[in-house]
């Protein structure tokens, strides 16, 4: 290989890179690119200088004609340029023309580009073999024997691009719409407005017998189902906001407002089977928002801060981070706003809390704030408080604060962590995960009904022991408690010390209910890794963190299941999906040029 083509092929390789690489980096993409187009000047240059530099006809020939395939091959570029979206932008294509458009020149600069690159690679070899003299008749077949392969590649353009316009898809993944669940089934049956739910489907469309066979178990007095052609109820689809067919509206109905429909929700499944399939897998927990939404309106829940707690607006590690849970209270349409001194939390809890949520304090309260919250839980208030655990040699009254409000409901807690030898989570593979109790014993209490009928199990990580304290306000019940192979861990050695400690079941979370101005409402958890990222992929945790706000917010009605039919993600990292495409692409096209070269100079060989 000559030193121009070896320069010819470093500027495509920088140019390739700067365009499809380095596309999000301006200032590097365009060095490189620069570089390419210098480098295949330089290219240029070279060939032009050894086809002066040459006597023979034949070699000057060859030169000749591998500028003309260079040349050919940098038009590509410009092709390509052209068929960047940058380019239609600029001209102002619409996006019907900017498609047809980018589909011509997409499939066309790469076979112009072939057609320049293998016959230019082909001349170069020849020259490299004869650079003396070379006869003008081998000039012509390195020419022939380049554009051949060229074309022979270049029929994989076309064929991928009118395969992608006439694409037939076997599909032969697993598929079902999800059925209502028991929590969607209880929002349903608590309407007290005729709810109308309309769905915007041409009668024609796959989608509509799924979605009729969703809603038809939730059909009755209550609810009534439509089915609606978009284009053929263009006013009633303008009330709704609809602006084509896949959605569903569930609207409630007015008879004073002469029929127009209130307080409508809008779900986007699809309107056709390809869109729609994933929205169908979890059909139940999109619909079943929507009407918890209409049924409930939106509740606001203050959590507060400044005492160390678990957050989810900052980089924190899974056991400390609350996206998870923040995402299921956006789901229960349950707005968070975080409260703390400087937001009024040692004056007076705003009047607007349906709930107040402490996850895991490590640093102390006031008693200005204590007695805030006091207020609050006599006022009528709803509260979930998660404790972190104390070690031995600490005094718990000053490790939170927390004593006089625990005393208030009705709670007290232990001194050591939990943990167990079985029925464990691994995480580390080693002796910490001790720590990782799993949970499997729930009371009937409203706030764990589902769990106690279905127990699916939850995870708890360095959780505290919690028990009751008779003879306070609060009436506390036990909701939750380990397995009877939970000790607690008084030394940090987690061991169990036959001498000092004991294994048996513990209360891990305690409901507590008592009477003010109005009956107030709390939930105290031994541990507030629980709520956190860590724990909320388990499903046993997910539905506690359920049915406990369902609880708090007095709609323990609406406690059940959701149906999610949808497939678990498999995560591939965007280096490994790079890693694929580049093998598949460049990969194996270079492995049969490979084998291509050694046939041909074993078959040179042979005829010498």
């Amino acid at each position: 290989m000559s030193v121009s083509l070896m320069a010819y092929f470093f500027g495509m390789a920088a140019f390739f890179a700067g365009e499809r690489l380095l596309g999000s980096y301006d200032a590097v993409r365009w060095i490189a690119d620069f570089a390419g187009l210098v480098a295949i000047g330089l290219s240029a240059y070279l060939r032009t200088r050894d086809r002066a530099a040459s006597d023979d006809a034949g070699v000057r020939l060859a030169h000749t004609r591998a500028l003309v395939m260079a040349a050919i091959a940098s038009v590509a570029l410009i092709i390509y340029a052209i068929s960047t979206d940058g380019f239609a932008d600029l001209v102002g294509l619409e996006d019907v023309m900017k498609s047809r458009w980018q589909g011509v020149f997409g499939a066309l600069w790469p076979i112009i580009w072939l057609c320049g690159t293998l016959p230019l690679f082909t001349v170069d070899r020849a020259i490299e073999t004869s650079p003396v003299m070379m006869p003008t008749r081998r000039v012509q077949q390195a020419m022939s024997y380049g554009l051949i392969a060229a074309l022979g590649i270049s029929l994989v353009f076309p064929i991928n691009f009118i395969a992608s316009r006439h694409s037939t898809v076997w599909d032969f993944s697993y598929f079902k719409t999800s059925q209502p669940g028991t929590t969607t089934a209880a929002i349903v049956k608590s309407l007290k407005k005729p709810v109308v739910v309309r769905i915007f489907q041409p009668t024609s469309s796959d989608v509509l017998p799924d979605l009729i066979k969703y809603f038809e178990p939730l059909e009755g007095p209550t609810l009534s189902v439509e089915i609606v052609d978009q284009a053929e109820e263009p006013k009633l689809a303008q009330d709704l906001k609809v602006r084509n067919n896949g959605f569903i509206a569930i609207s409630e109905e007015n008879p004073e407002a002469g029929g127009k429909p209130l307080n409508t929700q809008l779900v986007n499944v699809g309107a056709d089977m390809k869109d729609a399939r994933r929205n169908l897998r979890k059909l139940d927990e999109i619909v079943g928002k929507a009407f918890l939404s209409m049924a409930r309106g939106e509740l606001k829940a203050y959590v507060t801060r400044g005492h160390g707690e678990l957050t989810w607006d900052r980089n924190e590690p899974p056991q400390r981070a609350l996206g998870g849970f923040k995402q299921l209270m956006e789901y229960f349409n349950i707005s968070l706003k975080t409260i703390g001194m400087a937001d009024g939390l040692a004056e007076e809890i705003p009047q607007d809390a349906d709930m107040l949520i402490i996850l895991g304090p490590e640093k102390p309260f006031l008693p200005a704030e204590i007695a805030a919250i006091t207020r609050y839980l006599e006022r009528g208030g709803s509260l979930i408080l998660a404790l972190e655990p104390t070690m031995p040699g600490q005094i718990i009254e000053s490790k939170d604060g927390l004593a006089d409000l625990l005393s208030f409901i009705g709670v007290k807690k232990d001194a050591g962590i939990l943990a167990s030898e079985q029925q464990i989570v691994s995480i580390s593979g080693g002796k910490y995960d001790r720590v990782n109790i799993t949970i499997g014993t729930f009371s009937t209490h409203p706030s764990t009904v589902v769990l106690a009928a279905e127990p699916s199990g939850m995870m708890m990580s360095m959780a505290a022991g919690i028990d009751l304290m008779p003879g306070t306000t609060g009436n506390p019940i036990v909701t939750v408690r380990t397995t009877d192979q939970t000790w607690e861990d008084m030394n940090q050695n987690l061991e169990f010390d036959q001498d000092t400690e004991s294994k048996k079941a513990r209360p891990v979370v305690i409901a507590s209910t008592g009477s003010g101005k109005k009956s107030w409402r709390a939930v105290v958890t031994g541990d507030a890794t629980m709520f956190s990222d860590l724990a909320a992929v388990v499903r046993g945790n997910q539905q506690f963190m359920a049915d406990t706000t369902n609880w708090l917010a007095r709609t323990e009605a609406y406690s059940g299941t959701k149906e999610n039919e949808e497939d678990v993600r498999i995560q591939h990292t965007k280096e490994g999906q790079a890693g694929w495409f580049y093998t598949t692409v460049l990969g194996f096209p270079a492995i049969l040029m490979v084998i291509g070269l050694i046939r041909t100079r074993r078959r040179v060989r042979g005829a010498q």
